[in-house]
Formats: structure tokens, C-alpha cells, sequence
């Protein structure tokens, strides 16, 4: 089972390249957020979203107390910008700190170059966020996406 936390644009732009991984960036989300909290910026968690399709399939055994199906949130887009602003700014504390990256790699022992990894999922989707703007601001979203039961 997988989890990945990676940008999805709301109108896909021809010829993007877009080799986000975000499984490190899963990894540490809680860590990355509480960084761009004590940064000032607004932490990745906010801009998670996800299809209906996507929320229906994730929630699909989930009922009320009473046994009714859950009524599903309409989908939530978020200007690029604010995203790339996020992104940008956890980018550049991370490759001017290098003891930042260090302390992401001591979250997983198992994974010892995850904060390398978070670098590059950032790198990615800067890039994602990036490619939006060639066309005006695009409204973006995180998406938290889970193959199998969602573990925590």
C-alpha cells in the first residue's frame, strides 16, 4: 500500500513533465507542514484535495452512526500561486539549511535519504506549479492519493 501526497493542475497542460514521486513528501508531511508553519507560510496540508471520484473510492465503506452513506465534500481547487509560494519558501530553507534535510532523514530509518527525496518531490512540484503559470494562475491542488487501506 502507497501513499503519495504530489500536484495535480485542474486543466492538464500538453507536454508537462511531471515525475513527482511524493512518497517522501507523504512520509514527512507532518514534519514539512510544522516547517512552513514556523516559516510563515501556508503548510501543504491546506491545499489537499481530491476528486469525487477519488473521495468516493476512499470512502466507499464509510457510513454514519445510523448506517447512511457519508455525503462527500464538493471538490476544492487552489490558485497556483499560493502553492508555489509554499513551495519556493520550503525549498529554499531546505537547501540553505542543510541540518533541515537531516532531520527529515532521521523520520524513517529505513528510508536515510528521505529528506533528499522531500527536496525532490518540492523540486517537482514546483515545477508542476510552475508549468501552470505559462497560462495565467491555474487553479492547483495537493492530492493525498491511497492504493488499498488507508494506513496511518
Amino acid at each position: 500500500m502507497g501513499i503519495m501526497t504530489f500536484v495535480t493542475l485542474e486543466k492538464p497542460i500538453r507536454g508537462l513533465k511531471d515525475d513527482m514521486s511524493g512518497k517522501a513528501l507523504a512520509w514527512c508531511q507532518i514534519q514539512i507542514d510544522d516547517l512552513a508553519q514556523r516559516l510563515g507560510l501556508r503548510p501543504l496540508y491546506d491545499f489537499i484535495g481530491f476528486t469525487p471520484e477519488q473521495l468516493a473510492e476512499l470512502m466507499e465503506d464509510v457510513k454514519t452512526p445510523t448506517g447512511e452513506a457519508v455525503e462527500l465534500p464538493e471538490e476544492q481547487w487552489f490558485d497556483a500561486e499560493d502553492g508555489l509560494r509554499t513551495v519556493q519558501g520550503l525549498l529554499a530553507h531546505l537547501r540553505e539549511n542543510p541540518t533541515a534535510i537531516a532531520e527529515l532523514n532521521r523520520v524513517n530509518s529505513n528510508h536515510p535519504g528521505l529528506g533528499d527525496a522531500v527536496v525532490e518531490d518540492l523540486e517537482s512540484g514546483e515545477i508542476i506549479e510552475r508549468g501552470g503559470e505559462t497560462e495565467g494562475p491555474l487553479p492547483s491542488h495537493l492530492h493525498v492519493l491511497a492504493s488499498g487501506a488507508l494506513r496511518c
